[in-house]
């Protein structure tokens, strides 16, 4: 549960120097009003089947900061790795057969990473539009890309 809190935290804070960085002000929005910003901008490096992942994360963690219930739980955890899946290539597919329900935090996880990874091109495409970056980090991610 706690892979998913901190991830759900990390792409909050992507969303926002994206948003940012694409002239947006996002201070006083939700981490699903910020998802809804980020996909209305159709960031070319993030293919719809992943906003579909950002959701399922988002509906998982919000359950899991709202209730005990494991059933409850495991329902958003299902639809999170069904949401994944449908995301991955045939290969990473095919990997995939070997989780469990035990490592499904992983699910969640790589997720993030796969979206947190465009990030920098993400920034970089917002600043080449004559965008403003919003802080130095990026700036720095920026020049790695």
């Amino acid at each position: 549960m706690l892979t998913v809190l901190k991830n759900h935290v990390g792409l909050e804070q992507f969303f926002s120097e994206f948003l940012e960085a694409s002239g947006k002000k996002p201070d006083e929005m939700s981490f699903y009003e910020k998802a809804k910003a980020c996909e209305g901008l159709r960031p070319p490096e993030v293919e719809l089947a992943i906003w579909k992942v950002v959701y399922a994360a988002n509906e998982l963690r919000n359950k899991i900061a709202h209730t005990f219930e494991q059933t409850k739980i495991k329902a958003k955890m299902d639809a999170l790795r069904a949401a994944y899946l449908a995301a991955l290539t045939p290969t990473q597919a095919e990997a995939a057969k070997s989780w469990t329900t035990r490592g499904s935090p992983q699910v969640q996880w790589n997720s993030a990473v796969r979206i947190w990874s465009s990030r920098p091109r993400l920034c970089a495409r917002a600043s080449r539009d004559g965008q403003r970056l919003p802080s130095s980090r990026t700036v720095i991610l920026k020049r790695r890309s």
